[in-house]
């Protein structure tokens, strides 16, 4: 059947109906308990959860001050670069 670690997360035997439906009920209760988490308490479709808004925030955040940094380290160098061809 399937482990949790290492190399035994592999499904062995696929040809036993034992097998294969311990391997849909082990589906099934994984879907059953996110489902029933809460990642989906007051879930209404159609909307974005805040929690989900929150991070695309953050990470536009995190992008913007990341590209910000990139430029301000390639006008260092070029600033640097073109002052040591004026010498």
């Amino acid at each position: 059947m399937l482990g949790t670690t290492g190399n035994d997360a592999i499904l062995t035997d696929t040809t036993s109906g034992t097998s294969l439906q311990a391997m849909r009920q082990a589906t099934k209760d994984v879907f059953y308990t996110t489902v029933n988490s809460a990642a989906f308490e007051n879930y209404v479709p159609g909307q974005i959860p805040t929690w989900q808004s929150t991070s695309y925030i953050i990470e536009g955040v995190v992008a913007a001050l990341a590209v910000l940094g990139e430029v301000l380290i390639i006008r260092g160098y070029l600033k640097k670069k073109k002052a040591a061809t004026k010498r």
